[in-house]
């Protein structure tokens, strides 16, 4: 899916950077809704993944709300995936803009850690990164 395309999915979406999200809404104990891998074998720069979780917002006086974030992860290097369906809950995740300036994602991390380990699963790493919030008001394009 083109970001564009994802853009008009999240209609009233905005885009936030890692920081942000890792700052101000709980990523961890959350739900996927769904994952969809698009892999271009002849040109890698065309290769997209989208992940949908919800997870939930820190609100005032200590409060969570439940939202809806989307993950589009562009110009993909790596996809890992052993996956039973067994359950669509995960309790932690690993999602961090690495040394050379990819960005790392497990929704099973090995020992959880926070950091990328060879035994993850569910592993994402992407060039590239776009973070939309379901439900927020339209913003202009911050790439993560």
């Amino acid at each position: 899916m083109s970001r564009n395309a994802a853009k008009l999915k999240f209609l009233s979406a905005m885009e936030i950077e890692l920081e942000e999200l890792l700052s101000n809404y709980v990523v961890g104990d959350g739900q996927i809704s769904t994952l969809k891998i698009n892999l271009d074998y002849h040109d890698d720069s065309k290769s997209t993944t989208t992940v949908e979780l919800f997870i939930r917002k820190r609100a005032k006086k200590d409060k969570l709300e439940k939202c809806k974030i989307e993950l589009q992860f562009e110009k993909v290097i790596e996809v890992g995936i052993s996956e039973d369906f067994g359950s669509s809950y995960y309790s932690d995740i690993t999602l961090v803009k690495q040394e050379n300036g990819s960005y790392y994602f497990s929704l099973d991390p090995y020992g959880n850690t926070g950091q990328p380990h060879a035994d993850d699963n569910l592993v994402i790493t992407a060039k590239s990164l776009y973070i939309h919030i379901e439900g927020k008001k339209a913003a202009s394009d911050i790439k993560s």
